[in-house]
């Protein structure tokens, strides 16, 4: 898997790990809010239905105390009519018991009146009657407990209001069932849901989208690289074409100009001792003499050719004596003292990094030559970054130029393709006075 890939993944997974989080908060968020406004709805209809609750229980207290009598017995009796009698709504009714927990008006379950319910429990395992008889023993009070509703017949949370009935401390309540604030905080939590829902959505198109972007722009950068990459490689090849022609041409000028005249030379030496072999020994010993000097010119321009095709030295005694050779050669040529630094040592250096290394000290010491006017170069080969690195730097005290204004010539141009083409790095410093050439290359090829 490539570096971009990777990349590109990573990118990916990154954003969708994001949008999990968004998600999930939203999520978390959506439920907080649902459950807030379920609390609020349930705590105003609650209230409202216990204004209501209190408001009705006094009103019938009102009634009966406004009918109460001399006499106990007709008091009692009219205070259950009027129990009985009272209502709102279809579920709505009032209910009258006794201390004790027994019955005493129940119009909604008749049945129910004169029986004893002390040990009456609803679904949830409350204790109704007595729960009810002790907040009324308190003054007043509001109570919640599963009952039967009547117009369902199925159990239904219910909030009843009970106070006490005096002068017979009976317990007179009433309630309504929670069913509808059931409903609603229900609905709540759904519409809180459905919206947590569409907002996720809405995050994972969005996500989507990003993701479907990033992956466009990858693959229109892919393609970029790709045309870019391609015309690099036609460029590459049109040099190495070029360079392959200028080789050519520059061996041919060399075989024309060089070994083709001294073995021509050879030749005109060579006839003219035949020719005078039998007239004039002595001249064509003359001859023959020179010929053979002209055939070991010959001899020296084709090593010299072919060293520089190959530097059959770095192969046969390494890249140091190779450098010696050169180091020497230039010296003999010009008045430059050239040293040589050697930090490597008996480390290996990779086959590949020898060539590149000697051929760019090779040109280094060219251009020197022929444009510096050094009377001093060293040459310094040693290790960097744990011997992972080969490092070759090249100084001479000539008259420097400026990198920024001077175009990099063949020469230069070669030398920083040699190093980048193994993955290093290529720099020049260069002032009057000093100028220094700098090839760091790295593992062994």
């Amino acid at each position: 898997m490539s570096l971009k890939v990777k990349l590109i993944a990573l990118s990916t997974l990154a954003l969708f790990v994001a949008i999990a989080m968004v998600s999930l908060q939203v999520l978390h968020q959506a439920a907080l809010l649902s459950e807030q406004q379920s609390q609020l709805i349930e705590r105003s209809m609650t209230a409202q239905k216990q204004a209501e609750l209190v408001h009705a229980v006094t009103l019938v207290k009102s009634e009966i105390e406004a009918s109460m009598t001399a006499d106990d017995a007709a008091n009692r009796e009219r205070a259950k009519q009027i129990v009985a009698a009272a209502h709102s709504g279809e579920d709505g009714y009032f209910f009258l018991y006794d201390q004790s927990g027994t019955c005493l008006v129940h119009p909604r379950q008749p049945e129910l009146v004169g029986r004893n319910l002390q040990t009456l429990v609803d679904s949830r395992g409350r204790r109704v009657i007595p729960a009810l008889i002790a907040t009324a023993q308190r003054g007043s009070g509001f109570q919640r407990y599963t009952w039967h509703k009547p117009s369902t017949r199925s159990p239904t949370e219910k909030l009843s209001y009970v106070s006490l009935l005096q002068p017979w401390g009976w317990m007179i309540g009433t309630g309504v069932y929670l069913d509808d604030v059931e409903a609603a905080t229900a609905a709540v939590r759904e519409s809180s849901r459905a919206s947590a829902q569409r907002t996720i959505w809405r995050v994972g198109i969005v996500g989507l989208a990003a993701v479907l972007a990033v992956f466009l722009g990858a693959l229109l950068l892919t393609v970029s690289e790709q045309r870019l990459a391609d015309r690099k490689l036609r460029a590459m090849a049109e040099r190495i074409l070029h360079l392959q022609e200028e080789e050519r041409t520059r061996i041919a000028r060399e075989l024309h100009d060089g070994i083709v005249q001294l073995l021509a030379a050879a030749r005109f030496q060579f006839e003219a001792s035949r020719q005078k072999l039998t007239v004039d020994p002595a001249g064509a010993e003359q001859c023959l003499g020179k010929g053979l000097a002209r055939l070991d010119d010959s001899i020296v321009d084709v090593r010299r050719i072919s060293h520089a095709l190959r530097p059959a030295t770095v192969d046969q005694l390494g890249l140091v004596a190779a450098l010696h050779e050169l180091a020497r050669g230039l010296e003999e040529r010009s008045q430059t003292k050239v040293s040589l630094l050697d930090r490597v040592g008996s480390l290996p250096v990779g086959e590949r990094q020898s060539v590149a290394l000697f051929r760019i000290a090779q040109e280094a010491l060219t251009n020197i030559e022929r444009h510096a006017a050094a009377s001093e170069v060293s040459i310094e080969l040693s290790r960097e970054a744990d011997d992972r690195l080969v490092h070759m730097r090249v100084v001479d005290n000539g008259r420097g130029f400026n990198p920024r204004v001077v175009r990099e010539g063949m020469g230069l141009t070669n030398m920083r393709r040699r190093t980048e083409d193994l993955g290093g790095k290529f720099a020049i410093d260069s002032r009057p006075g000093r100028t220094e050439i700098s090839a760091l290359l790295g593992p062994s090829q």
